[in-house]
């Protein structure tokens, strides 16, 4: 019921309003890739479990940062099947 139209080459990027440009999926995941292509969505999640590795160094939030980048990894899953040049 949350589902979303999402333009796998953005509008903004010079992505076309074509069928082929289209991929449903999920509000939140949509919301979290924004304005980018897949390939810079998933530089985007690694850039963040990076910082949060460096950032927390016990056991107890190791594990949660490692939930956090699972279920970021989840999200991204709409578009790892989508290679989109930005030419």
């Amino acid at each position: 019921e949350d589902m979303t139209i999402d333009h796998i080459k953005p509008l903004a990027m010079g992505g076309e309003d074509d069928v082929e440009n289209l991929s449903c999926t999920c509000y939140p995941c949509n919301l979290f890739k924004g304005n980018i292509l897949p390939s810079d969505f998933m530089e985007r999640i690694t850039d963040i479990f990076l910082y949060q590795m460096e950032k927390h160094h016990n056991f107890f939030n190791l594990i949660i940062v490692h939930i956090f980048f699972i279920i970021m990894f989840l999200f991204s899953r709409h578009w790892q099947k989508f290679s989109v040049s930005a030419d």
